[in-house]
């Protein structure tokens, strides 16, 4: 069956929300089908996916087959040696891919960068880290399931979930509390300090089009608002991130013993934590990735004396054979991709790009609007608890629109270009998304609601909505519409 016929058949799909172009999520696409295959002919986790560009690529629709997406997460939990395997897989490439990004630094004209030996590390980091990606889809179902041989103590058990390690964003957490203890101590200058911070953590608002380093003046303010706070709380926080995985294992282990789970339980909720850090950490290196693909893109470009806008919205091999004179940029319909289109690839190397009439009417059927306004709002809980608010309905991190301290975010699904809005929201509501899912990981951390996995939120609710958003419940409720 072709690769349209194989798309037209898909009946659920999973659709998360980004900026991109297909230059950067092109390689994204081909590792998630090829690479994977390549390198984990069993555990292959998407037969086919692909994106929907509009706007020019500040809003992407990223697009998996729901069913196969999350039965390859079901399949390699069962598979606690495999786990094993692809995680080592991904420790080592995750620690080549770092090297390459500090040579990056190093080298700031990228002059003497191997870009075709950083792709292979990065082939080997995306692929392994990929095999649990199902977890966003089946991951609670699979958790969910073991908890329900422990009823007395299921709501406990669910600490299992929580990251095994710090995450990026309360690894920066850390750094930016230990720096403003240090600039009161005067050890350290604010300015120094901002420096150190945007050597280490310049890539976390990236996206697979936003790639730009985040400049020091942006950690400069982060760390003026961190010393409003007072030191106590300040304190208090720096402890407890200090000593999180020693707490967390300590929990985990009390509670295996009281609630007497079985070995095979005990080792499946232990690969939960492991994998909401592993899901955690890959997004780092492809935040990471995504920069050193822009970097590598803006040069190449020029050197070819092509706009980078125009080569943006070529697919890598696409850009391959216009710099060979295989093809003419003016070969491809670039004006019409920018505006709508859409790309799947699958694990054969097959691929399409539909724009115009044609890519509105294949998005209409993978994407059929909800009509109903009375259509109901129910997910997973990712933090529990009770907001009301706002709804904000954000598709994209870069382009909030407004968006005040107290308001409701309301999503396909977070990334973390996503951080500063959650920061300010009081609630966190996704149409996607699992217990490992970025908003889940987030709601956790900074104790917030969270509803994860709605599939209808961001088409029933309304900007500008008065809800409720019951985390205890798992529902958001329309207190009064809009204008």
């Amino acid at each position: 069956m072709k690769l349209r016929e194989r798309v037209e058949a898909v009946q659920d799909w999973a659709i998360l929300n980004s900026s991109g172009v297909p230059y950067i999520l092109g390689v994204a696409l081909r590792q998630f089908t090829e690479e994977v295959r390549k390198r984990y002919p069993d555990n292959t986790v998407m037969p086919m996916c692909g994106a929907h560009f509009t706007k020019a690529g500040s809003v992407i629709q990223f697009l998996a087959a729901a069913e196969p997406y999350g039965r390859s997460f079901e399949k390699i939990i069962a598979e606690p040696e495999m786990l094993a395997r692809a995680y080592a897989d991904f420790e080592a490439a995750e620690e080549s891919l770092k090297a390459f990004a500090v040579k990056s630094q190093e080298d700031e004209e990228y002059r003497e960068f191997q870009y075709p030996a950083f792709i292979r590390a990065y082939d080997a980091m995306y692929a392994s880290g990929l095999l649990v990606d199902g977890t966003l889809i089946s991951g609670e179902k699979v958790f969910s399931s073991v908890l329900e041989r422990y009823p007395a103590h299921a709501q406990a058990l669910r600490s299992f979930a929580q990251s095994e390690g710090l995450t990026f964003n309360a690894r920066y957490r850390r750094a930016e509390l230990r720096f403003a203890k240090e600039i009161e101590e005067g050890s350290v200058s604010q300015a120094e300090a901002a420096v150190s911070l945007a050597r280490d953590f310049y890539w976390m608002h990236n996206n697979y089009k936003n790639v730009s380093a985040l400049p020091v003046s942006f950690f400069a303010g982060q760390l003026e608002e961190a010393r409003k706070e007072s030191s106590d709380s300040r304190d208090t926080e720096l402890a407890e991130l200090d000593t999180y995985a020693e707490h967390r294992a300590a929990l985990c282990a009390s509670l295996r013993r009281e609630a007497a789970l079985s070995d095979a339980d005990y080792e499946t909720l232990t690969w939960f934590g492991r994998i909401t850090w592993w899901v955690d950490r890959r997004k780092e290196c492809n935040l990471i990735a995504n920069h050193l693909i822009g970097k590598h893109l803006t040069r190449v470009a020029a050197q070819h004396d092509i706009p980078y806008e125009d080569a943006a919205f070529l697919l890598p091999w696409e850009l391959e054979a216009v710099f060979s004179g295989k093809r003419t940029i003016d070969s491809f319909n670039l004006s019409a991709r920018r505006e709508e289109s859409i790309y799947f690839h699958d694990e054969d190397g097959e691929g399409f790009f539909v724009t115009g009439t044609e890519s509105k009417e294949l998005w209409r059927k993978i994407s059929p609007p909800v009509s109903s306004e009375d259509a109901e709002i129910k997910g997973t809980v990712a933090q529990k608890g009770v907001a009301r608010g706002i709804a904000r309905i954000v598709p994209v991190a870069h382009h909030p629109g407004t968006f005040n301290s107290g308001d409701i975010l309301v999503t396909g699904m977070t990334r973390p270009d996503f951080l500063g809005l959650m920061k300010k929201a009081a609630a966190f509501v996704t149409d996607e998304g699992g217990i490992t899912c970025h908003a889940a990981i987030v709601a956790r951390e900074m104790k917030k609601p969270c509803v994860i996995g709605t599939k209808v939120a961001t088409q029933v609710l309304k900007d500008g909505d008065l809800v409720e958003v019951d985390a205890e419940k798992g529902a958001v409720r329309i207190i009064e519409r809009a204008a």
